[in-house]
């Protein structure tokens, strides 16, 4: 592992990722258009692929719109937060990865 890598990690270790939506009006901002723009070009028959997926902000949000769902990130803990999300939510076609 690189040290950008372990930088990176340890950064987004402290879990804040997870209300990055509501911490203010310009990120709820950034949320309500790129969702907008999402809405745009993904569909039922849609494979979306994100990395950087953090705890599943945009993958939840993807889920009930697109045939599947793949969300890639550095940072474990983040990717624990969103796989607790999956399966508190009984989602099926999500599938997550630790990588870069």
């Amino acid at each position: 592992m690189s040290k950008n890598e372990k930088k990176i990690i340890e950064w987004y270790s402290n879990k804040k990722e997870e209300f990055r939506a509501t911490i203010s009006r310009a990120e709820e901002l950034e949320f309500h258009f790129t969702k907008k723009l999402i809405d745009k070009y993904i569909s039922k028959e849609s494979i979306v692929i994100e990395i950087g997926c953090a705890t599943g902000y945009y993958g939840i949000y993807c889920a009930n719109k697109c045939k599947k769902y793949i969300g890639i990130d550095l940072s474990p803990d983040l990717l624990d937060v969103f796989n607790e999300k999956i399966k508190t939510g009984n989602i099926n076609n999500i599938e997550t990865y630790i990588g870069m």
